[in-house]
Parts: structure tokens; C-alpha cells; sequence
């Protein structure tokens, strides 16, 4: 009687972990037609340490020398890596970083803002070279957001952390640095004194950068500093916003929140809004411990709604992976595969949040800070972590136009309500459209469909992966649809899916009796365009599957063309030939 009770028992409990284990279904479905952000790679921003080109005790701090070139090996690692927007000058201004002392010719003056990471040094890849470097990324003073320090040091503030954040006269420190950051150099001066916007043309840079987004201090909601007390925290930095705002009543400021809609910090912003004050937005940050982004969704949600009302926007200044201690497997797990794949998952979400419009992970720059995506093992050894490498992976990915998706799938082995999200990205044209989704389920496979797709050719798909939760390396392989038109994935993966309209709509079919056939098709070296007919002065352009023109011929007349590709790297394009607006596009292949 006990053996057939245990044998019972265990049947049962087989059976349970194999409905467990087995593949569960889910589903998105994509409307392309309902746009709900444009700016999808700002959400791909990074907050920066400005120290990065200092001397630690032994090595260097960050990624760069005293003359801004990438340290050896970081060259090659970290030369790729994409700069979708950036916050400066992260955790220096944690410990009294002075943007005066970071610009000019040297020498430059000294400051003592490493502790215990290093001694007191000149900063010479300062503000005007960290400057350079964003805008040889292709970025802009719009793409930039600057901290500025709010704790004076003619005060003894009650903590250790206020004290060691302190700055000379904050108010008029802030308002110059929008003055250098801004003016223009043609002698208005804005703030009479020194002219900072002819200093920043003496120092090399004549345009003024036009950085829009200011943020008020970093955590000032800390027990450390003001945690409840926003009145105290208004009283002190009100001179400062009025300060910069004289100077340059265009720039964007913003200011430190905490919490849900009803917080003390969420309700001292909408009621400064509505009493004029010109506040721009709010900046909340995001620490999670754990995998599981309910409540941090719930959260933001309602931040957003009340946002809304006052007309906030968002800019989510830093989030991250939390670390919750020093340990190595614990560094291991936030930054390794474990929080690329929650970075994913917290990229997802944001990407379907209208009201966000900027975002950026902490922290780049520092490979001695505890969240270091960049980790030194060595002198002159390092490694790009696998959160790190997300954002070169997912960037080309991350069209501009974030599209509509509805997902439904089972809840996730851990108690989540959901198992997988996913996100889909449109260029403008719309004729190229992206899918990321992850499934979080460290336990269950999905079976996964897409639908709402019709009309457009699945190009690309690719499942990425990794031996474990603590694994430093990021696998990939090809993957393809089973019998039933279904993706399969595994636990704690990702799918990357690229869609393309390799046809012309059907409307335009019937008003264009001319044909577009590519001979040979792969190629290599040129490609014969055939039309079927003489046409006269058509545009032929080629345009990767990430909408971006890689060549352009107008006035092309003739029955066929032949186009030269050289140049072209292996890979799919898109050959589109316009005849009097209307356009047919055929697929190449270049070997």
C-alpha cells in the first residue's frame, strides 16, 4: 500500500514538472499603423563617468588615456560600441567634479574627485573632449544631458555625502556652464563677466553644442540627503534653476524623482508646473534586484499618467541590474547574462511607454564603479559584459518608430503574469519592421507566433542565448519557423526578427506595366537592373535592411541598368527603382 501511495505520488509529481517543462505558447500581433513613440534608439542611452580618463591607484579609471584615445585592447573592444544618447558627468558629480577645471589648454588644475579609486590629478580628457568624442559618434548637444551639483561649499550640510558633493557657488556654476555649453561665441556675453561662450571658442569649438537637458542634482530622495523633505530640496536649488533658465531660457530642466504618481517628489513637480515654474520633466531612476519588472511597470505607469496631466515628460536617468553587494557572483549575474537579458526585457517595457523619452543605463566610463558593463580583469585586459554587448546587438534593431503590439502568454515558472514580451521597431517608410522578444522563463520553452505581418518578408532571425544565467558570452544561431509557423524558444532567450516589404503594394502593381528583375542576383562587383521596357529618368537607390540609402542614381534611362556594387559589403539590400513616384523594390544579395 505505502509503494503504490509513494508510486502515485511521484506520477503526479512527474506529471506536474512535465506540464511545467513543456512548450507553452504565445503570441504577438503587430499593427504598424499605430505609432507610439519616435525615438526609439534614445531609449539605448548610457550615463557617463567623466573620470574615465583618470589614473587610478594602479590602473586607469575608465576607458581612456589622458588624450581621449581608447586604452589597448578597449580599441578594439569598446570602439564599436553604439552611443545612442549620454548623461554627463555621472558619479564625479557625486564627489565635486568642477566642469571649470575640465576645459581649456593645460595645465589644467587638479581635483580631488577619485577618493579612494586614485589621487588628486589635472582631468584632461574633460568637457570639451568628452564633447568631441560624442559628436564623432554622430550625436548632438540634443542627445546630451548634463548633471549639474546643487550643494555649496560655503555650507556644512548635515551628511557625509552632501559634504562630499559640494561645489563653489553651484547657482553661478550651473548658469555658466549653460553659458559655455550654449552661447553663441559673437561676443552678447550672456551673463556679463567672464564670456564662457568665447572661452569655448578659444578652446576649439566655435558652434555652441546646444544641450538641451539639464537634470537638477542626481538622488537628492536619499536618507543621505533630502529624502522626504522636497520643500528643503526646492529652497535650495530654485536659485539654480532661475540662474540657468536667465541664461538660456530654451534648455530642457529637469528634476529628480522617486516613487509612484502620489509621492512627495512626483506631487512637489506637478505643483511647480503648475504654479509657472518651467520645469521640463522629471528624472526617476531604477534599481532591481530582481528579474521580475511588475512593479517597477506599475510604477512608471503611474508616474506617466500623472506626468501627463502637467505635461512632464520622463527621462528615465539611470536604471540598471541592481547589485545588491560586492561579491563577484553577484557582479557576474547583473552584469553577465543575467541582466542582459533583464536589460532586454527593461528596454521592452520602456519602448512601450509614450510618455518616455529618453533613458540610459548606469554606469559607462568607470571600470572600477560597482555597475561596471566594462570590466578590467588585468592591466590592459578587459571585458565588454554581455549587458554591455546587448546594446551594440540590439541597436540596429531599434527603428525609430516603435509600433503597436499586443503579446499574450502564460505566466512565467518564477510567478510573473507574463513569460515573454516583445517590441517592434518601424523605419519611417514603414517598409522594414524589427521584433524583439525575450522570454523570461527561466524553465519553460514558448512556442511563439507573430502575426499582422502580411505583406512583408521575414529576412533575418536570429535566437540569442547563453550557457548560463552567469555566462560572459552571448550565443547566436539562426533560427526558423516549425510546421505551424511557430518560433521556438528556450528558456532565457532572445529572438531578433527583421522584416521587409520586398514587393510593391498591389495598387501601385497595376499602374506599372514595367518589370524590376536583378541578373546576376547574388552578385558581386554589378548588378543588372532589367525593367522589361524603355523607361526614362527613374531613381534607382539600394537601401540596407535598416532603411539606410547605401547608393543613389537619378535620371537612369533605358530598358535595363547596370549597377556597380563595389563598394557594397556583403549582405541583403533593397534595390528600389522610382518611376514618377511610384516605385517597385526587388531584393539583392551581395556576395
Amino acid at each position: 500500500m505505502m509503494y503504490t501511495i509513494q508510486k502515485t505520488f511521484f506520477l503526479l509529481l512527474l506529471a506536474f514538472f512535465s506540464f511545467q517543462l513543456a512548450a507553452q505558447n504565445a503570441i504577438s500581433t503587430v499593427d504598424t499603423a499605430v505609432v507610439h513613440q519616435r525615438h526609439a534608439k534614445a531609449l539605448l542611452g548610457v550615463t557617463f563617468d567623466s573620470r574615465t580618463g583618470m589614473m587610478g591607484n594602479v590602473d586607469p579609471v575608465g576607458y581612456f588615456d589622458s588624450a581621449g584615445n581608447l586604452l589597448s585592447d578597449l580599441d578594439t573592444k569598446f570602439a564599436d560600441f553604439p552611443i545612442n544618447g549620454i548623461r554627463y558627468p555621472g558619479n564625479a558629480m557625486m564627489v565635486g567634479f568642477q566642469w571649470q577645471k575640465a576645459i581649456g589648454p593645460g595645465p589644467r588644475p587638479n581635483q580631488n574627485i577619485l577618493g579612494p579609486l586614485g589621487p588628486t590629478q589635472p582631468m584632461d580628457f574633460g568637457f570639451d573632449e568628452f564633447m568631441a568624442y560624442v559628436e564623432g559618434k554622430g550625436l548632438t548637444g540634443e542627445d546630451v544631458q548634463i548633471m549639474v551639483g546643487i550643494y555649496d561649499t560655503l555650507v556644512t550640510y548635515d551628511s557625509v555625502e552632501q559634504n562630499r558633493q559640494r561645489i563653489p557657488f553651484p547657482a553661478k556654476s550651473a548658469a555658466d556652464w549653460v553659458e559655455y555649453a550654449n552661447g553663441p561665441a559673437d561676443g552678447t556675453n550672456w551673463g556679463g563677466g567672464i564670456d564662457w561662450a568665447a572661452k569655448r571658442d578659444s578652446n576649439g569649438h566655435y558652434a555652441p553644442y546646444g544641450i538641451r537637458t539639464w537634470n537638477i542634482g542626481n538622488e537628492p530622495w536619499t536618507d543621505n540627503e533630502f529624502n522626504q523633505d522636497t520643500a528643503g530640496y526646492w529652497q535650495l536649488v530654485k536659485p539654480i534653476v532661475d540662474s540657468m533658465i536667465a541664461r538660456d531660457p530654451s534648455i530642457h530642466i529637469t528634476l529628480p524623482t522617486l516613487g509612484a504618481a502620489n509621492s512627495a517628489w512626483n506631487k512637489m513637480s506637478r505643483r511647480l508646473v503648475r504654479q509657472q515654474v518651467p520645469i521640463y520633466g522629471v528624472s526617476p531612476h531604477f534599481f532591481q534586484p530582481g528579474t521580475n519588472l511588475t512593479a517597477v511597470e506599475n510604477q512608471l505607469k503611474s508616474l506617466l499618467d500623472s506626468a501627463r496631466v502637467v505635461g512632464l515628460k520622463v527621462i528615465l536617468g539611470d536604471f540598471s541590474h541592481a547589485i545588491t553587494n560586492v561579491n563577484a557572483p553577484n557582479i557576474q549575474s547583473a552584469m553577465a547574462w543575467k541582466g542582459a537579458s533583464f536589460t532586454t526585457d527593461a528596454l521592452l517595457l520602456l519602448s512601450q511607454l509614450d510618455e518616455i523619452e529618453r533613458a540610459n543605463h548606469w554606469t559607462f566610463g568607470n571600470v572600477q564603479a560597482v555597475w561596471r558593463p566594462v570590466r578590467l580583469n588585468s592591466p590592459g585586459n578587459y571585458t565588454v559584459m554581455p549587458v554591455a554587448e546587448m546594446y551594440k546587438i540590439l541597436t540596429p534593431y531599434f527603428l525609430p518608430n516603435v509600433v503597436d503590439v499586443v503579446t499574450t502568454s502564460p505566466p512565467a515558472f518564477d510567478g510573473v503574469p507574463y513569460s515573454l514580451r516583445a517590441s517592434a521597431f518601424a523605419n519611417a517608410a514603414k517598409d522594414t519592421v524589427c521584433l524583439v522578444a525575450i522570454n523570461r522563463d527561466t524553465v519553460n520553452t514558448l512556442n511563439y507566433a507573430v502575426n499582422g505581418l502580411s505583406g512583408y518578408t521575414l529576412i533575418d532571425s536570429t535566437r540569442l542565448y547563453a550557457a548560463n544565467q552567469v555566462a560572459e558570452d552571448i550565443l547566436s544561431a539562426p533560427v526558423s519557423r516549425n510546421g505551424n509557423g511557430e518560433f521556438i524558444l528556450p528558456p532565457a532567450t532572445i529572438l531578433l526578427l527583421r522584416y521587409a516589404i520586398l514587393v510593391p503594394i498591389a495598387a501601385d502593381e497595376g499602374l506599372m506595366p514595367w518589370t524590376l528583375r536583378l541578373q546576376p542576383n547574388p552578385a558581386n562587383g554589378r548588378v543588372k537592373l532589367v525593367f522589361g521596357q524603355f523607361l526614362e529618368d527613374v531613381s534607382v537607390e539600394v537601401v540596407d535592411l535598416l532603411g539606410r540609402v547605401a547608393s543613389v542614381r537619378t535620371q537612369v534611362s533605358g530598358a535595363g541598368y547596370e549597377l556597380g556594387i563595389e563598394e557594397l559589403a556583403q549582405g541583403n539590400y533593397l534595390v528600389r527603382v522610382t518611376d514618377d513616384g511610384l516605385a517597385k523594390t526587388a531584393r539583392l544579395v551581395v556576395q
